[in-house]
């Protein structure tokens, strides 16, 4: 038997692809999803955003200052509460794990608070390396993010790169805190769920739901600093000999809120205008699309 042929049934028992392929050689470089990370130290002045979750809490370094468009636009959902009650709907165990669309086990999608889709900073320098956090959007429309956004679990350097639609995924902020839950919801049990299905035709979503209790701003102490907006309102001095007068709504006025239309999930690899936003995940033996 010649060498050549051992090395080719040592790998098949392996489960180590015989035929090398740009995707193979490259996950060769990138860290384990497993690989322990240390706690981080946030940066002085830091903007910071507890995500508190059914697994336990993760902690968040949003840099505000090289990626100021996606972090004012999580800031927001956050402080709208939007994310309370989404789930981590997507995971890939050696790819990322991915929410902020959808509530519930059945994956409802989330469309009321939807503010319009914001600009892509994909090249902004921030790089999509392990344990940061990123813009989800749909393929072939590199302007269309909105509440949705990913965990990078492994280095994933060809989302720095300009796709075919001309960008690549932009990355916004890391995970300081709690590395220990975004492994728990990397290495949680998958199903194929029917209304959700992913461009690489694997078990993605999380057979247990995996939620998002709260989402919000916090301090270097920790403690949750409230939106001015959230605050309440001083009342107005009265006016000498009177009160002070409230304003109240008009009967026929509509509060008016920014949303995009309700999308079905797209077809794998064939997302419409309104498609899923989602980042592909590396095709074996596959050129990148």
């Amino acid at each position: 038997m010649t060498r050549a042929m051992c090395c080719l049934i040592v790998w098949t028992l392996a489960g180590i692809p015989a035929v090398a392929g740009t995707d193979v050689e490259a996950a060769a470089d990138q860290p384990t999803a497993t690989e322990p990370a240390r706690q981080l130290q946030a940066k002085p002045d830091a903007v910071l955003v507890r995500m508190e979750t059914s697994l336990g809490n993760i902690v968040l370094e949003l840099d505000a200052e090289k990626a100021p468009i996606s972090v004012a636009n999580f800031l927001r959902y956050a402080e709208d509460g939007f994310y309370d009650g989404t789930v981590f709907h997507r995971v890939v165990p050696h790819f990322l794990i991915q929410g902020g669309g959808y509530t519930t086990a059945s994956l409802k999608r989330k469309t009321d608070g939807l503010y319009d889709p914001i600009k892509n900073e994909w090249n902004n320098g921030l790089k999509n390396v392990r344990l940061t956090i990123a813009a989800a959007r749909v393929p072939d429309k590199p302007d269309s993010a909105a509440s949705q956004f990913y965990i990078n679990m492994v280095d994933n350097p060809r989302l720095d790169q300009a796709q075919e639609d001309g960008a690549g995924y932009a990355v916004f902020g890391r995970v300081i805190e709690g590395a220990d839950v975004v492994e728990k919801i990397r290495s949680t049990e998958l199903r194929v769920h029917m209304l959700y299905r992913d461009p690489s035709g694997e078990p993605v979503t999380p057979k247990k739901v995996i939620t998002v209790l709260s989402a919000r701003r916090i301090n270097a102490a920790g403690e949750v600093i409230e939106p001015p907006s959230k605050k309440p309102a001083e009342p107005e001095a009265p006016d000498e000999g009177g009160e002070a007068e409230v304003e109240t709504p008009e009967e026929d006025a509509e509060e008016k809120v920014d949303t995009q239309p309700s999308e079905e999930p797209a077809e794998p690899d064939a997302p419409d205008e309104g498609g899923e936003q989602q980042v592909k995940p590396p095709q074996d033996n596959a050129e990148d699309e």
